[in-house]
């Protein structure tokens, strides 16, 4: 199962990100198998205003444990706040065809009806 974990950056926690950014990038690090992607989303500025990452974890329990040991929100002094969602991927396709297959479940709702 993937959970995508939403984390919005406190106001002024630019100081904070930066004195525990190898510790932060060490967990991403140790923890890459299980992270199926994740990064910033960027102000019109460049600047971080939110981390996002999709891990792959057997329930959400695991997902926040993830996030419970990861250094920014363990610190309390990043994060303003997280959510955590259970996530389909779509795109890419995971499976060939799935996208087509997809297509014609929906074809054979709309002949049915």
């Amino acid at each position: 199962m993937r959970y995508m974990i939403l984390c919005k950056l406190k106001r002024d926690s630019d100081e904070s990100r930066k004195t525990l950014r190898l510790k932060h990038l060490e967990y991403i690090q140790a923890n890459y198998e299980k992270i199926a992607f994740g990064g910033p989303t960027l102000d019109e500025d460049g600047i971080p205003e939110m981390m996002i990452l999709v891990v792959a974890v057997s329930d959400p329990t695991e997902a926040r444990h993830f996030i419970d040991a990861e250094p920014y929100y363990a610190s309390g002094r990043v994060f303003d706040s997280i959510e955590i969602r259970r996530w389909a991927q779509v795109m890419p396709e995971l499976h060939t065809n799935a996208l087509a297959s997809e297509i014609e479940k929906e074809k054979a709702k709309t002949t049915q009806a």
